[in-house]
Order: C-alpha cells, then sequence, then structure tokens
C-alpha cells in the first residue's frame, strides 16, 4: 500500500465519530489494517460448491469449507461446534448400570400396569397373568383370577404357561415346575 493512501486512511479513520469507530470496531472491523475489506469474518461471501466459480478458484486451497455453507460462513455451524465442545467438556461419562432383579421387576410391572390397568376385562385379564408368568409379586392366585372374570383356574394356567413359553422364561416362584405339571398331565 502507498504512503499516500495510508495517509488518506488514516484522514478517514480520524474524521469518523467515537460512535461511528466503535461500531465498526464491535463488528469486527480492523481498524489498522487498511487492506482488509472491512466486512467481518461472519458476514463474507464465499461459493462453497467447491467448483470452478471465480472464488471457488481463488480460494479452494485454503479455506475450510466445513465452516462454510452455500450462503457463506456459517457462523451458526461455528457456535454449535463451540457449544459441543463446552458440552462434552463439561459431562462425565456415563456408565453401564446393572439392575437388580427387584428393579427389572419393578420396571416391567410400571410396563405391564397398561395392561392391568384397562377397561376390558380380557385385557387386564391378561396383563395379570403376563406379572404372574414373570414373577411379579402381589398378584392374585389362579383360582381367585379365574373366578374374578367368569373363567376356571385351568384356563388361567393355561394363559399363563403359554406366555411363559413365548416368553422363554423358567417358571416363577409362583407357578409349579415344568416337572410337577408333567406329572399331573400324566395322571
Amino acid at each position: 500500500m502507498s504512503s499516500k493512501l495510508r495517509i488518506e486512511y488514516d484522514t478517514w479513520w480520524r474524521r469518523l465519530s467515537k460512535g461511528e469507530r466503535d461500531l465498526l470496531l464491535a463488528t469486527g472491523f480492523d481498524h489498522t489494517n487498511p487492506g482488509y475489506a472491512g466486512i467481518p469474518k461472519p458476514h463474507r461471501y464465499i461459493e462453497s460448491g467447491k467448483d470452478q466459480t471465480a472464488d471457488g478458484v481463488a480460494n479452494n486451497a485454503f479455506v475450510n469449507f466445513a465452516d462454510w455453507s452455500m450462503r457463506g460462513y456459517d457462523i451458526d455451524n461455528q457456535i454449535a461446534h463451540a457449544w459441543q465442545a463446552s458440552r462434552v467438556a463439561d459431562e462425565t461419562i456415563m456408565n453401564d448400570k446393572t439392575y437388580t432383579h427387584d428393579e427389572v421387576t419393578d420396571i416391567l410391572s410400571k410396563v405391564i400396569s397398561v395392561f392391568t390397568d384397562s377397561v376390558h376385562p380380557a385385557v387386564r385379564l391378561h396383563g395379570t397373568c403376563i406379572k404372574i408368568a414373570l414373577g411379579i409379586p402381589g398378584m392374585p392366585n389362579m383360582s381367585e383370577l379365574g373366578r374374578a372374570n367368569n373363567v376356571t383356574r385351568a384356563e388361567v394356567s393355561r394363559r399363563v404357561k403359554n406366555i411363559q413359553r413365548k416368553m422363554n422364561l423358567p417358571p416363577s416362584m409362583f407357578m409349579k415346575s415344568d416337572y410337577a405339571c408333567s406329572r399331573l398331565k400324566r395322571k
């Protein structure tokens, strides 16, 4: 830059009011560099298609295109990267949780309560049969359940055994073992 241009630039800068200078500095304007275009980086436009357009040819070698969108420099992308980096630094890594049998039973009981709280009696019966097959405590015995739903105890038992087989579950502590059931069938 010639000294004449530098003198003209300095004169222009001094003529600005303090408010105008502060406003330019707040937007990222570099008053010490006369060759600077005066447009802050977040507002500059560049072609990001990586094609052979005028901007693309001149800037492909040194522009990080990850920071640019089709509309220019992507300030939102930069803010998102900074936010994500700050989050990762503050977060604790989640450890694998091992659940006890009681905790699993409690979780399943809450999930199955959708069925047992139903207004339809057949759905409530099926939900209760699932809970019996899983061994969730506090369930009525099969005779009481059958009487309450106008079915036999054997029908309730058949439903529970069917659920047990479909879910590949061992008999719960409220059920007879497979050996005991096979002995009853022979009689």
